[in-house]
């Protein structure tokens, strides 16, 4: 799957592997990583979010 870019001052684009159920985060300042076990749903809540940088703050951050 191609990265989706995403509106947000800290997340550049979200890039997800179905099959693998891994999600790579690309941020704004030229970091990355990626996050294993993410389900499908959460992904899609993830690009569908009002605000990216809080939903990754809420479900991301410091558990990868």
């Amino acid at each position: 799957m191609a990265a989706v870019q995403v509106q947000s001052s800290a997340i550049r684009s979200l890039d997800y592997d179905k099959e693998s159920r891994s999600l790579r985060v690309a941020f704004t300042n030229g970091n990355g990583h990626t996050y294993q076990g993410v389900d499908e749903a959460t992904y899609q809540a993830f690009v569908n979010s009002d605000s990216p940088g809080k939903f990754f703050n809420q479900n991301f951050k410091g558990k990868g």
